[in-house]
């Protein structure tokens, strides 16, 4: 149990992360500004990983990584669910 807890942190570390730290692009999105996810996910270490969580319609950085954190948080609930 405690194993898939970490497996899923550390995904969407590996997701969040390079999205907030990268300066390729921190230089050029502004974090009002729509961006899809190909182009937010580019700089990832796990880019199709990062695809395939966020959804398909452009959205805000703020936004992108609001869902990625609640599908985290989701996944987390079921692991440690009873039964």
């Amino acid at each position: 149990m405690a194993s898939k807890l970490i497996s899923v942190l550390v995904m969407a570390a590996a997701v969040l992360l390079p999205l907030f730290f990268s300066p390729s692009l921190a230089s050029t999105v502004s974090p009002s500004i729509s961006v899809s996810p190909g182009t937010l996910c580019n700089d990832t270490l796990y880019p199709s990983y990062c695809k395939s969580v966020l959804p398909t319609q452009s959205s805000n950085v703020y936004e992108s990584a609001r869902v990625c954190v609640r599908k985290s948080l989701a996944q987390s609930r079921k692991a440690f669910e009873p039964g």
